[in-house]
């Protein structure tokens, strides 16, 4: 509205100027003495010159018109982008924190809440506990069954050991085949009646999206803290040194670190 406006005044007043240059050429005309078909001529070329103005500003009109309504599409858009960027931003920090495949937390999500933990730990009774997962020869199920089976196995698998689990306890992936769980407990045996259970939810055929069926197994390492004093590094570190030697062991097994306090 702003451009139009300014255009139609514009407008006007070189109307008015060639007029007025128009009346006061031929009256100069008249007072050289240059005859009136002279003067004559002097106006009608200085109307077409007016003529010719108020031409190009009814161009520069249409041509602002058809510039502008783009543009103003363009500034709509540019707003829409503006206000979906904002709501990415906002989803940011749950998207960051969460595994697209499995809908688990991640890493940063464990290691945020086990710092929490091992703050807090001095100051209530009980027993923290931490399990490291691995599904056991996960490659030669990807190369065997393809990528597509082994996302639907890690699905499957983590939804069978999260049935496991009670509800404050928290299951995490790791990255690639490895998960991690967080456990508050009464007594130090619990740990390893939920670590047996989520062995054994392995075991059960898990049918795949071209309709075959693979098995799996997991092996897990267990840690113990019983003190705080230490980075979620460390107990991470210790869970995945008792993980190895469940591996070693035979894998499909659990193997436990002595209890350190921390």
């Amino acid at each position: 509205m702003n451009e139009r406006s300014a255009l139609r005044r514009a407008q006007r007043v070189l109307a008015m100027t060639a007029a007025g240059l128009g009346a006061g050429l031929f009256a100069l005309a008249r007072v050289l003495d240059i005859g009136q078909s002279g003067a004559w001529l002097v106006m009608t070329f200085a109307l077409c010159m007016g003529a010719g103005s108020l031409g190009a500003l009814a161009l520069s009109r249409r041509t602002l018109t058809q510039a502008v309504e783009p543009l103003q599409k363009l500034a709509n858009l540019a707003a829409a982008a503006s206000q979906f960027s904002a709501s990415l931003q906002a989803e940011q920090p749950q998207q960051a924190s969460v595994d697209p495949l499995t809908g688990l937390p991640n890493r940063a999500f464990f290691e945020g809440r086990l710092a929490r933990n091992l703050k807090g730990l001095g100051e209530r009774q009980g027993y923290l506990a931490v399990l490291y997962i691995d599904i056991d020869h996960f490659r030669q199920l990807n190369d065997r069954y393809g990528y597509e089976a082994a996302d639907e196995v890690l699905i499957r698998l983590a939804g069978r050991m999260r049935a496991q689990l009670r509800e404050n306890d928290l299951l995490v992936r790791l990255e690639g085949d490895e998960f991690a769980v967080l456990l508050h407990l009464e007594q130090a045996e619990q740990a390893r009646q939920i670590a047996d259970n989520i062995i054994a939810s392995a075991y059960a055929p898990i049918v795949l999206p071209d309709g075959g069926e693979a098995t799996a197994s997991l092996s897990v390492g267990l840690a113990q803290v019983t003190g705080s004093g230490s980075s979620p590094a460390d107990v991470l570190e210790q869970a995945h040194v008792a993980l190895l030697h469940a591996k070693r062991q035979g894998r499909g097994r659990l193997h436990q670190l002595v209890p350190t306090p921390l």
